[in-house]
Order: C-alpha cells, then structure tokens, then sequence
C-alpha cells in the first residue's frame, strides 16, 4: 500500500514531528549544491521510511522565481527550487533522488509545469504558460527527472495553451504527451480532483475521477485541496 505526505520544506511540511524542518525549495536551491540537496532529501526520506511513510509527493519541479509564498495568485512561489529551468532541474531531481536513496517513492509535481500559471488551482481555473514557452521553461525538470530515474509524477490542474483547453490531469494529449513523446513509464498521478480548478468545469469527483483514468492517469486524488 502506498502512505503519502506533502514533505516539500519550507511552509509545506506536514510531518514535523517526525521529520523535523527543513528549508523552502527556493532556499535550498539558492544556497545549496545538488549534493547537499540531495543529503538533506535522503535525511527527509529515512525518517519517513522509519514513521512508515512510504510515498512523498515531492519535489516540485515548477519553473518559478517569485519570492512569494504559494497563496491564491501563485501555486509555487517559495516552493520552487529556481525560476531557471536548469537549476529547477538539477536541485529537483536531485531531491527526488535522495528521496528515492532513502526508499521512498518521489512523485515529481506538477506536470507539464505550474511556474507563473495565471493562479492556483486550488481556487479556481487556471492557464500555465504558454506551449510552445513551457518547452524551455517548465517541461526543462521533468525531461531530467525522468531521464534521470523518476518513478512518479503528479499532474497538474491547469490547462495549457496552445495544446490542451483541459486541466492537464485530465487531458488525454498531456497524458500522452508525458507517456510517448517524454517515454515516461511509472505511476501518473492525479492533483486533487477536489480542487477548484475541477469543481469549475461542473465535475464531482467520480466524473472527474473517471475522466482521469480515461485520459490515462493511474491514481486519483482527492480530499483537501492543498496538495
């Protein structure tokens, strides 16, 4: 069975007593090297293991800059390693491999890319940017994460412009997208369908769920919107 937390750093910790605290993704990537990021990924790890946590549904490998807690208007902010793709990528995947040290399962989040997305989708529909822009921006990690070993990615909930007017969880051409064109072959895992994003386009959950699976997502999440 798979027992799952939200253990980024930062804000987003839900396991302090167990975990202890560690930085934001921002900081880490600002101030540390990838080897570091990835012995400060691997401690995270060994503690969930020993509290029987087995999955964490980090990092994320959004592309975004701002010095901003994640909030309504922006879903990264702080949560994001760089708003310079190849560092997104180095430090993320490095995370995700000292999770993985550890043995733990890494879901990489949140595919094809939330950096600079007009809006959470917690709250409500939301647009990444743009395509043809995500290609050297926000699809730059998870090429290298998978490249480099990922065994699970989250998607996102927003659409994409220029290829898909769905959320990208339930979107048979992002879907395809990460399984074909990237050769993605592990576990795809839904954001929270509970989210604002989705209840928008008039979905409970069981459609939408269905709608994910249809579209070729693996596992369905939902519950608080906060992931």
């Amino acid at each position: 069975w798979m027992v799952m937390t939200d253990e980024e750093g930062g804000g987003v910790e839900r396991l302090t007593n167990v975990v202890g605290s560690f930085p934001w993704a921002q900081t880490l990537g600002k101030n540390f090297n990838a080897a570091r990021v990835t012995a400060i990924a691997r401690r995270v790890g060994t503690a969930l293991s020993a509290a029987g946590v087995n999955t964490d549904l980090a990092p994320v490998l959004d592309v975004d800059g701002r010095a901003q807690y994640p909030g309504e208007a922006n879903p990264d902010g702080y949560r994001s390693f760089s708003g310079g793709a190849s560092i997104a990528a180095t430090d993320g995947t490095a995370f995700m491999k000292g999770l993985q040290q550890a043995g733990v399962l890494s879901v990489v989040k949140h595919f094809p890319g939330l950096g600079y997305s007009t809006r959470n989708t917690d709250y409500g529909p939301a647009a990444t940017l743009s395509w043809a822009k995500l290609q050297s921006t926000g699809l730059v990690p998870f090429r290298q994460a998978i490249a480099d070993g990922a065994s699970a990615v989250m998607m996102s909930n927003a659409r994409i412009p220029g290829l898909s007017s769905l959320p990208a969880g339930l979107s048979p051409v992002v879907v395809q997208y990460l399984r074909t064109t990237l050769g993605f072959k592990g576990l795809i895992v839904t954001d929270s369908l509970s989210a604002g994003a989705i209840s928008a386009l008039h979905l409970a959950e069981p459609a939408a769920s269905v709608k994910a699976l249809t579209a070729g997502d693996d596992l369905i999440l939902f519950g608080s919107p906060t992931s």
